[in-house]
Parts: structure tokens; sequence; C-alpha cells
């Protein structure tokens, strides 16, 4: 989300959110998003070709875990693990 706050729901999980947030939709689950501010709600959505949810499944963490800065190395081994999904530099 670019600006704004509502809730999302995810299947039967429910969320607030608000500007800087990334709701990852796995496949086959429905969403909602519902405003709760008192501006117009401003967000990207993004379409991945399939297998990408592995990749964002590899550079997460768990609900509730804190995130931890991946090392230069570490995220050069995800990304040529997953370049099938992902595309990171033009040609």
């Amino acid at each position: 989300m670019h600006r704004g706050s509502g809730v999302v729901k995810l299947g039967d999980k429910t969320a607030a959110v608000s500007a800087g947030a990334t709701v990852f939709i796995p496949r086959n689950v429905s969403v909602s998003l519902r405003n709760t501010g008192t501006e117009p709600l401003s967000l990207v959505a993004i379409f991945s070709r399939p297998g990408f949810e592995e990749y964002q499944r590899a550079i997460s963490v768990p609900e509730g875990q804190a995130a931890k800065p991946l090392s230069v190395e570490e995220l050069s081994a995800i990304r040529k693990q997953h370049r099938q999904h992902v595309t990171y530099e033009q040609p």
C-alpha cells in the first residue's frame, strides 16, 4: 500500500494495513480490502507467474517473528534458486 489505511481479509484472517504494508495472497485464497481511514487508498497489485510464492516464502519470516536482514550472499543464493520465477535486472 502506498497511502491510506484499511482492513484486509485474507481467507479467514483479518489484519489492519497502512502505508508501507505488503499483503501476500496465496493461490486460491480470497482477499478483500476495506478503507478505514479518511483518505483514499492507494495501492499496487502485482500478479506473478507461478512459483513466485516460493520466492516470497524464502525471503520472508513466519507470522509473528521479527524480520532479519538477509546478507548479500543469502539473497543472491535465494535469487539464484528462484531465477525462473523472478527477473531482477534488465537483460
